[in-house]
């Protein structure tokens, strides 16, 4: 069985990981959308049994030609989920790197693997873990998408696309928080950083496409915003995603040191 099975099996058993996924799934479905509890229509249009969003001419022509009322979707629902998957990808990190204190400690130091490879598999099933549940609920609201507006009217690859340049990025950036100051130390200190952070960021303006952590556009609409700041998510996103592999990189370092004996910041450390 390869490395990255065994953590990713280890991850998906952990308490830390369904708890997570959990919060998750309920954040987005009290922040209406998972699903959706809107539709687009166009100025006067009715919605049938859902509300209606109304847009006014030219942006409902945005929304139809550009976004394909998919996309402006699932821009909201990036934006929202975003700042959840900011704050609960540090717990399954901190939770996994924490154990290693413990019952499994012996076991994983005497590995025969090198430090960089133990870590980049055990973030990468921390990565690949998160993202599960976000590939779901994205493959799910894409199938409704199609029956609100027809298969034809709808980008079918807007939900997927949204799901990997605008919130994988936040997943590295938040496992990498939450696995780091616990490497280092042995405290499971990275979710109170990565909830102190994603306070500050929810209470940023409703549309801050440069953000590291969480870029927000908190509105089923506004293409035409979205396009004029298309430049600074791209580049907040590319920043985020190098910040957090490096943040795993120094993960790697702080594994190798103590396994060497060199490092000894474990506090309350077990003998």
């Amino acid at each position: 069985m390869s490395l990255f099975r065994l953590e990713f099996l280890r991850v998906c058993r952990s308490a830390a990981y369904i708890a997570a996924v959990t919060a998750l799934v309920l954040f987005a479905y009290f922040q209406d959308v998972f699903p959706p509890s809107a539709r687009i229509v166009a100025p006067g249009g009715t919605a049938g049994e859902l509300e209606a969003c109304a847009l006014p001419a030219e942006d409902y022509a945005l929304a139809r030609d550009v976004d394909r009322f998919s996309g402006a979707h699932a821009r909201l629902f990036a934006s929202r989920v975003g700042g959840a998957l900011a704050v609960l990808c540090a717990f399954p990190a901190a939770a996994l790197f924490w154990h290693d204190r413990r019952a499994c400690r012996a076991a994983v130091y005497a590995r025969g693997v090198s430090s960089l490879k133990l870590v980049l598999c055990r973030c990468a099933a921390l990565t690949a873990a998160m993202l599960l549940p976000v590939a779901v609920m994205a493959l799910t609201l894409t199938c409704v998408a199609a029956g609100d507006y027809g298969l034809a009217s709808i980008d079918a690859l807007a939900y997927g696309k949204y799901t990997l340049f605008w919130l994988l990025p936040t997943i590295l950036l938040s496992t990498g928080l939450g696995a780091l100051p616990t490497a280092l130390t042995g405290l499971p200190l990275g979710p109170l950083l990565a909830l102190l952070w994603g306070w500050t960021a929810r209470n940023a303006p409703a549309f801050d496409y440069a953000a590291l952590l969480v870029p927000r556009h908190e509105a089923l609409g506004e293409t035409a915003r979205f396009l004029d700041h298309i430049g600074a998510l791209a580049q907040g996103r590319i920043l985020a995603a190098l910040l957090g592999l490096a943040l795993i990189g120094l993960t790697a370092l702080a594994v190798e040191g103590k396994r060497s004996g060199r490092l000894r910041l474990d506090v309350f450390r077990r003998r």
